[in-house]
């Protein structure tokens, strides 16, 4: 096989988590009294960590992105990741992959709290191997640090990512890693091109397809 372990995004890969975050996002907003973005830039919030997002689109100080993170964490924590779907096809997919004979494992700058949560609710632990997200202290938050853990924690020799946003295709560039893109995601046209993603898939049916050297 060309891939021997399949790295993972969570947020606009697996699972549509737009609602939960966006709701979280407004709460951590509106507890603080600062300014509601426009509803049609919500999305870019979605993958990024959440330390950089408020940071770059509020314009907040470090000190007053932790306060939002917080915050944030507040609803999100109780709510806001049960407020989230698997994409369809998904299941079928990892299905797929696994029969293939490939080793997936969960690359998201998502906590690994959250994600803990909502891989077994949704019930798809029993396709992944391997399991890594960001840390709340702060000692891993980026999906490069996140992307290194799970290279060396897996022993992947030969890794493919799977993601939806510019974070997860940059992050793949700067290790070395290609990375194919998820075009059912959160991705602005154009993105996951210019990010360097290796080939677009866009829809999940295409992904084994394509790692065969079948896509069409």
């Amino acid at each position: 096989m060309k891939f021997d372990w399949i790295l993972l995004d969570l947020d606009g890969t697996l699972t549509d988590s737009a609602e939960g975050i966006k709701k979280s996002v407004r709460h951590a907003l509106n507890r603080m009294g600062w300014p509601q973005p426009a509803e049609e830039r919500m999305d870019d919030w979605i993958g990024p960590p959440l330390r950089d997002s408020f940071m770059m689109f509020c314009g907040m100080s470090a000190q007053q992105a932790e306060t939002a993170i917080s915050l944030y964490r507040e609803r999100f924590s109780t709510i806001g990741w049960m407020e989230n779907r698997v994409y369809e096809g998904v299941v079928d997919m990892l299905a797929g992959l696994r029969q293939a004979g490939y080793c997936l494992a969960l690359a998201t700058a998502k906590p690994l709290v959250f994600a803990q949560k909502i891989i077994p609710y949704f019930g798809l632990e029993q396709y992944l191997s391997h399991i890594n997200g960001a840390d709340l202290s702060g000692a891993k938050q980026t999906k490069v640090s996140v992307m290194q853990a799970v290279l060396s924690s897996t022993g992947a020799k030969h890794p493919l990512m799977i993601g939806d946003r510019e974070d997860d295709a940059r992050a793949s560039v700067e290790l070395g890693v290609p990375c194919l893109g998820a075009g059912w995601g959160y991705a602005k046209p154009g993105e996951l091109e210019a990010a360097g993603c290796i080939h677009i898939a866009e829809k999940p049916s295409d992904v084994l397809e394509w790692i065969r050297g079948e896509y069409k």
